[in-house]
């Protein structure tokens, strides 16, 4: 992860947490963050305490902490076959697919804020995208 956010030490914040729709899990999310953003995040109550449901996003609290907007993400889109511990946290069966999409937050001098690995339940949710082109 400190190799991805292109850290020159191996020390990251990482945050793990579960969404839910509907009271059922969607989407498992380990957050790994440089450690003066990480910190930050952890003087966040909603983010230090296990088992909280806020509605706060991580992304808008990363801004924050950092001081400075994300500009933009690199994402990756593949399929994998959960593991126990991410089988448990979507209440799936180890072994079923599930969907892997990486986000990597960058801000406008081009420093990286966050890797997000996310896993989403394929049965409780669909990745959805259109494209649009502006006519001549």
């Amino acid at each position: 992860a400190a190799g991805r956010l292109h850290l020159d030490s191996d020390t990251v914040v990482t945050m793990r947490f579960r969404r839910l729709h509907l009271d059922r899990p969607y989407c498992v999310t380990t957050a790994f963050l440089p450690v003066a953003v990480g910190r930050g995040l952890l003087d966040i109550p909603e983010f230090a305490v296990t088992g909280v449901q806020h509605n706060l996003t991580v992304l808008s609290v990363v801004e924050r902490v950092a001081g400075r907007p994300i500009a933009g993400a690199d994402q990756t889109i593949t399929a994998e076959l959960a593991d126990a511990r991410i089988a448990d946290a979507l209440e799936c069966r180890e072994g079923d697919p599930v969907l892997r999409i990486d986000r990597l937050y960058i801000d406008h001098n081009g420093d990286f804020l966050e890797l997000a690995i996310n896993h989403f339940n394929v049965t409780r949710y669909t990745y959805r995208f259109q494209m649009r082109a502006n006519a001549p």
